[in-house]
């Protein structure tokens, strides 16, 4: 059975878990006295291996603490998105290829939104390449990976239904403290704006497409659904 991409996310942060259950039990079980009583060094080699163990413990916890704010982060998005009108269909977790998931993608009359979820906080600034968080660059060029995204599906879509369609691309920032000042104006193409804007951005365009093409590129759309 093919695992899907979040699946197989969290199957390795269960192995990673199971390898220091795994170390930790035997540092418990085994002590250093026990397994090497006449070394001196031993001793020492024992106790960098325990800090060796502390520290990926720590980062796993860190990276489990990322991983629930980014799943709250995409509920958060998909609860307010789905207060759009009902000619509107929500699609989350899509995956188009080997660019990973996209969190969402909305298609309505106003036409194809591909949804890139956040949940940093800070002020959200852009300095002429790429987005930064209080003056320091992210950990991702954010714009250059919904812009993969949104190319995966305009792709997609040309392949399939033989249409040049427009696609968007949005970074949606979901926590309250995450503060940003760029409105409904682009950033290199993006729109990146908070959570209370997503409805209004989408719903203020104009209308691009009849609920026939709406339907069709739900329907080619779903079949990348993990």
């Amino acid at each position: 059975m093919k695992l899907s991409y979040g699946a197989k996310k969290y199957v390795k942060v269960v192995i990673r878990f199971v390898i220091i259950l795994v170390i930790g039990y035997f540092y418990v079980r085994y002590p250093f006295y026990k397994v090497f009583p006449n070394i001196p060094w031993a001793s020492w080699v024992w106790i960098g291996g325990l800090l060796l163990f502390v520290n990926i413990l720590g980062f796993v916890g860190a990276q489990g603490g990322k991983w629930r704010r980014g799943i709250q982060a995409e509920l958060d998005v998909e609860d307010v998105s789905h207060e759009l009108p009902g000619n509107f269909i929500v699609l989350s977790n899509i995956v188009p290829g080997r660019i990973g998931n996209i969190d969402q993608i909305i298609i309505g009359p106003t036409g194809i939104w591909v949804i890139e979820v956040k949940s940093h906080t800070g002020r959200i600034t852009f300095d002429g390449k790429e987005l930064r968080r209080d003056s320091e660059l992210l950990e991702k060029d954010f714009l250059k990976q919904v812009w993969a995204e949104t190319y995966a599906v305009h792709d997609i879509l040309k392949r399939e239904l033989n249409n040049n369609f427009f696609v968007q691309s949005v970074i949606c920032f979901s926590d309250i403290d995450a503060e940003m000042r760029f409105g409904l104006k682009p950033v290199k193409g993006v729109y990146v704006i908070g959570l209370n804007w997503l409805n209004k951005l989408i719903l203020k365009s104009p209308t691009r497409l009849d609920s026939s093409t709406v339907n069709e590129v739900v329907k080619i759309l779903e079949k990348y659904k993990e």
